[in-house]
Parts: structure tokens; C-alpha cells; sequence
């Protein structure tokens, strides 16, 4: 357990509970964004400079174009700097909570109604090329929020998310299955009477062999074997992945018994 400063944002954060731990901006990655937004900007200068001084091959509009586009680039990533810099996370036993470096949100388990992770491999965050990017998003009737790999140990702080938000959502989600109701998890739609439906595709329980996460995507396979039978969707476009795997594994077993 640990205890807040008492200059901490989250002083404001009601009936959260004990607190669990802290999250706040990785150092290691704050020197990255830092050490590439002053790289851009100091070749954004060096190129004006180098426009005005010397004599190139390169018309100079050509050259001043790219140094303005350099110093651009610098400054977007210093402005994405400054937003970043003060905020943080807290977890609690009953929830957690975040500051942007002006407001503090809090959610609660028993609050939250969606939580969603996207997964990208080898894309250009602030111009550079990257390796794997994780964006969550957590969503409450009264708030939405995105975290990402900036965070301290974030990857920690989403499992503990996941994991007590979990059984509230499926409580609520097997109640609108009983009640006839036809649940959606982004481009899937789920019903008890009717299975699964990915985009047109539709597939009755009973025909239905398993589910797999592959490469990203989940994938639905079907009993009847051959070309362009299965459907699949990518895990980023699925709120609450693990409800709707759980949900749809149980109706699965439940509909492959004998009767």
C-alpha cells in the first residue's frame, strides 16, 4: 500500500479505496522524446542556416521548404512533450485513477463499461519509426480514456484494470444475453440465439469449432472445412476482448454437448 503526497493530483479522487501504486511518465522514454524533438530542431536551424550560407545544387525554397518542415516536426513533438509531461496514474482497490497534467478522472470497476487494446507493430510515432505500440482505451458513462506506453509499468497497471473490471462487465453482459438482448463488441455482434455475426458473415454456435487470436486478429473457425469459411477481425477494433472471448467459449461448450 502505499500513501499520496500531499501535493498529489489524485487528493481529489473519492472512495477509491487503498492505494496500490503509482504510474507516472517513463523516464527512459521522456529522454527519447526529448533528445528527438531537439535533433529536429536543430536541423531545422542548421538547414535555414545552411540555406542562407551556402551555395547548393537546391533551389532555396527547396531548402528553407525542408527546414521549416524539420522545425515543424520539432515543435509538434515538444508540444506532445508538454502534454505528457505531468500526467500520471493512480491504482486503487476499487478503481484508479488519471491526471493529465490539468484534470483528474477516476473510474471505478464497477464503472467501467469498455476496455479496449490496440496493438500496432513498426509504425511512426512523431515521424520515427517505431516497434510495437499499445494504445488502451477505458471507457465509463461519464468519461474516455486513452493511455499509452508512456506510462510506468502500463502494461502492469492495464492488467490490473482488465482483471477487476472483468467480472462486472460480464455480469452485465450475461444479463442482456438473458434478456434476448444482442450484444456488440465492435464489428462482432454476439446473441444467444444466433452466435456470431463479424461484418456479414454469421455463424450459429453449433457451428462454430473454436475461437483463436492470431497475428492481432480474432479469428472464428467454423466445423464445415474450406476456403473463405472463417471470419475474423482485428483484436484493436473489439472492446472488451476478454468478455467477449469468455462469453462466446462458454456458448461454444454449451452448444457442442450432446443432447
Amino acid at each position: 500500500m502505499g500513501k499520496l503526497d500531499i501535493n498529489s493530483p489524485f487528493q481529489s479522487a473519492i472512495g477509491m479505496g487503498d492505494l496500490q501504486s503509482v504510474h507516472k511518465q517513463n523516464i527512459s522514454s521522456m529522454i527519447f522524446n526529448i533528445l528527438g524533438c531537439l535533433l529536429f530542431i536543430l536541423l531545422g536551424v542548421w538547414t535555414f542556416y545552411a540555406g542562407l550560407t551556402y551555395i547548393t545544387a537546391f533551389p532555396v525554397f527547396v531548402i528553407f521548404g525542408f527546414a521549416l518542415l524539420l522545425l515543424g516536426m520539432g515543435i509538434y513533438w515538444a508540444w506532445k512533450i508538454l502534454t505528457l509531461w505531468g500526467s500520471q496514474a493512480a491504482l486503487y482497490s476499487n478503481g484508479f485513477a488519471h491526471f493529465d497534467g490539468k484534470d483528474t478522472i477516476s473510474f471505478k470497476w464497477t464503472e467501467i463499461t469498455s476496455v479496449t487494446m490496440q496493438v500496432t507493430k513498426m509504425r511512426v510515432y512523431h515521424v520515427i519509426p517505431v516497434g510495437t505500440i499499445r494504445v488502451y482505451t477505458i471507457e465509463s458513462p461519464s468519461a474516455k480514456l486513452k493511455l499509452t506506453g508512456t506510462l510506468n509499468k502500463v502494461d502492469d497497471l492495464m492488467f490490473q484494470i482488465r482483471k477487476n473490471a472483468f467480472p462486472h462487465i460480464v455480469k452485465r453482459r450475461v444479463q442482456d444475453l438473458d434478456a434476448g438482448k444482442t450484444l456488440e463488441f465492435g464489428p462482432v455482434l454476439v446473441s444467444r440465439s444466433e452466435g456470431i455475426k463479424i461484418r456479414n458473415k454469421k455463424y450459429g454456435w453449433t457451428d462454430i469449432a473454436k475461437l483463436n487470436v492470431i497475428n492481432g486478429a480474432v479469428e472464428v473457425v467454423p466445423k464445415k472445412k474450406g476456403f473463405f469459411q472463417g471470419a475474423s477481425a482485428p483484436v484493436g477494433s473489439i472492446p472488451n476482448l476478454d468478455v467477449f472471448m469468455a462469453l462466446s467459449e462458454v456458448m461454444i461448450a454449451q452448444n457442442s454437448q450432446p443432447a
